[in-house]
């Protein structure tokens, strides 16, 4: 049921996005995200450190944004990882990984969860960076094409804090539905930039 469930979340955001106007859709998801983040703002405000605004940034911008995204999640994996396979290995890193993959307890899975989440990036990047690239090329409504950009952006955050925050006892189940639903969102953003690119004349 999970590889059913898993091949499902792959392509339904795809066809989502095919299927309906892209302005419908932001439409829809704005709201909700609003809401989320209305409801997390409390959280927020108790926590001992200051959460900065999130800044304006164009469509290139956050081309490198996201890799930066990505590239975080891979840092701070490198000592769970170190943890989990007995040392730190630099001169064979991915065989470092594939060690603590195969051991179990708290480092081996929060090194799971973080490789999961930069992996899950670099994947996703590739189709948002062509989606922005078209849409800079083909002259797509700058006000929509900079919502979905910084949706995305948002959404990849998200995705990659609840990836990592699996690691909570008998919360990863719900967690990893929250996780599933920045997926669902995030992708959609991606293909909506498609989209959007195909539909101008």
């Amino acid at each position: 049921h999970k590889s059913r469930n898993c091949r499902i979340m792959s392509f339904v955001p795809h066809l989502v996005a095919l299927m309906f106007d892209p302005k419908d859709i932001l439409g829809y998801i704005e709201p909700q995200m609003s809401t989320a983040f209305e409801k997390a703002q409390p959280f927020l405000n108790d926590l001992p450190i200051d959460i900065p605004p999130v800044p304006s940034i164009t469509p290139i911008e956050s081309l490198l944004l996201v890799l930066i995204i990505a590239y975080v999640c891979h840092t701070l994996s490198i000592l769970p990882t170190a943890i989990a396979a007995g040392g730190l290995d630099n001169t064979n890193p991915r065989g470092m990984a594939e060690k603590a993959k195969s051991k179990k307890g708290f480092f081996s899975r929060l090194s799971s969860y973080l490789q999961g989440a930069h992996y899950n990036t670099l994947e996703s990047f590739m189709v948002y960076a062509v989606g922005v690239i078209l849409c800079t090329v083909t002259g797509v409504d700058k006000d929509i094409f900079q919502k979905i950009c910084h949706l995305y952006v948002i959404t990849r955050v998200a995705f990659c804090v609840a990836y990592a925050a699996q690691i909570i006892p008998l919360l990863s189940v719900p967690i990893s539905l929250v996780r599933s639903s920045f997926y669902f969102s995030n992708t959609i953003c991606a293909c909506m930039l498609l989209k959007l690119a195909a539909m101008q004349k």
